[in-house]
């Protein structure tokens, strides 16, 4: 199975709804929040690399007055969040963003280096 296809199974949601699993969490942590909290104030430009569905992080960011930019690998990821009116784009296939350098004031990256192909270049 090539990655692209795998992340877009992993993504399905009737297909995992089906199996009785989500790989959305959704909870923020208190220790989340007390990060975000310190370093997340409102008006901050976020990027998030490897949102998925924007369900855990971007709602809450975006009710904090966050400007909340979110990127994924996966199509329906992307379509799921954006579904919930975040603010969220496919990534390139090279990993990059398509966010001008040093647009942002702030990137969060939760879950994701252990799904790179190459992480040492993350």
């Amino acid at each position: 199975m090539s990655t692209e296809n795998y992340y877009e199974a992993y993504w399905d949601v009737e297909a995992n709804a089906a199996a009785g699993w989500t790989p959305s969490e959704g909870i923020v942590t208190r220790e989340e929040r007390a990060l975000f909290d310190r370093w997340l104030p409102a008006g901050t430009v976020c990027l998030d690399y490897g949102c998925g569905d924007g369900l855990r992080y971007g709602g809450m960011l975006r009710e904090r007055g966050i400007d909340y930019c979110g990127f994924d690998v996966s199509a329906a990821a992307v379509e799921q969040a954006r579904n919930r009116g975040l603010n969220v784009v496919t990534l390139q296939s090279s990993g990059r963003t398509s966010l001008a350098e040093a647009s942002v004031d702030a990137a969060i990256c939760f879950a994701v280096l252990e799904h790179l192909q190459e992480p040492q270049q993350a």
